[in-house]
């Protein structure tokens, strides 16, 4: 009985452990079957069975003309691939009104604003050339005449003589690159910075030739660095540097011309501001340019030229060499100036010869009647201080008189 029993158990958990097995296989092989599943090809429609059309030859084409190829435009008439956001007047207006910005500093002693904001001007005038152009060269002149000027301040920042090896040292330094040759003379520290000064004179001279705004910001700079007097800045040769440049661009400004000559003169290159004063007054008559042109003929020892210039602007109507105006002085005596002035009296008109005694000290009065030559008027009341001592009353009368009388 107890072995059927068992017999039986065991069947019964064989029989769960089968169905276990198959419910856990088949759901495994269902996910198996769903995560590897190959998609079946498509069965595409049967091809009909219908003819197919005859080929046709293709027909002989002539071939065509080869198109001509249209030449290129240059490239100042192909259209920009970009938005301008600035136009070569508004640099220009820009340019001016740093001008102005820069006068009104200078005018004020504000030298490093005013230079600052002179060389920005400048520098926006140069954009205007390029800009009304399609070039670049006019900026590139800017910057390149810029650092000839700053490094050329390298040649006498340090104190003391600076011998041949020292500059050539210096120079392979910089950016200019004036100074390169081994085989040369030796230099000395002014003949260095006037090369590279020189070299700065030609690149801006090139700006100052396409609008007289570069020229006029050029001559504003000359004039800080000549009020700012600061040696490290070489202001003398800095100066000339830009005004040889302005009227290089600018030949036909007597302006430029005169403020040129009239520096060249200071320095005492004689030679050079006898050109530039007499190109000055070929354009246009000054009588300050006439005089420092008198001056320098002079100090040249031509006394004769310089005659002959001071006889020619005299017999000019209005202009001529300036000399200083002195007045005419004339001594009165108190009772002449007294009959020349004009009465003040309201209530009676002085007759002819009689001066109001308002007008005149009491010395003068005193003087005109022992000389007969006027006859004053008395005035029509005095003070209680003019009384004589007579007509005065006395010390207790005038103490009562201080108080009011009650009636």
């Amino acid at each position: 009985m107890k072995t059927q029993q068992s017999a039986c158990r065991d069947w019964s958990m064989r029989r769960n452990l089968f169905l276990s097995a198959l419910l856990i296989g088949g759901f495994t092989a269902d996910q198996l079957a769903a995560q590897h599943a190959v998609p079946r090809p498509t069965r595409l429609p049967p091809v009909s069975k219908t003819a197919a059309a005859p080929v046709m030859p293709a027909p002989h084409l002539t071939p065509a003309a080869p198109t001509p190829a249209k030449p290129t435009p240059p490239a100042s008439e192909l259209a920009p691939q970009y938005l301008k956001t600035a136009t070569s007047k508004a640099s220009l207006e820009i340019a001016r009104r740093l001008i102005s910005q820069g006068a009104a500093e200078y005018d004020s002693h504000a030298w490093l604003s005013a230079e600052t904001t002179t060389w920005e001007a400048l520098r926006s005038a140069a954009s205007a050339i390029d800009q009304g152009s399609r070039d670049t060269s006019a900026c590139s002149h800017l910057e390149v005449a810029k650092q000839a000027i700053m490094e050329a301040r390298d040649f006498t920042a340090i104190n003391g003589q600076l011998d041949d090896a020292t500059l050539r040292r210096i120079a392979r330094s910089h950016r200019t690159g004036l100074i390169t040759d081994a085989t040369q003379k030796p230099l000395t520290a002014n003949d260095a910075a006037d090369r590279y000064l020189d070299h700065a004179r030609v690149h801006l001279a090139a700006i100052a030739e396409q609008n007289v705004e570069s020229a006029q910001a050029m001559d504003l700079l000359a004039a800080i660095y000549l009020a700012r007097a600061e040696a490290k800045t070489l202001p003398s040769g800095t100066a000339l540097c830009l005004r040889r440049a302005a009227i290089q661009g600018q030949p036909s400004n007597a302006s430029l011309a005169s403020r040129l000559g009239m520096h060249l003169a200071d320095v005492g290159l004689n030679d050079e501001a006898r050109w530039a004063l007499q190109h000055s007054m070929s354009l246009q008559f000054d009588p300050a340019t006439a005089d420092a042109l008198v001056a320098v003929l002079r100090r040249s020892g031509d006394n004769r030229a310089a005659d002959e210039l001071v006889a020619g602007t005299r017999q000019r109507p209005g202009a001529g060499v300036a000399q200083p105006r002195k007045p005419e002085i004339v001594e009165l005596s108190p009772t002449e100036f007294a009959s020349l002035s004009q009465s003040v009296m309201t209530a009676q008109a002085p007759a002819a010869g009689q001066v109001p005694a308002s007008l005149v000290s009491s010395k003068t009065a005193a003087s005109a009647v022992t000389q007969g030559t006027a006859q004053v008027l008395a005035p029509e009341s005095k003070t209680v201080d003019e009384l004589s001592e007579d007509t005065k009353p006395g010390a207790v009368k005038r103490f009562f008189n201080r108080f009011k009388r009650s009636w």
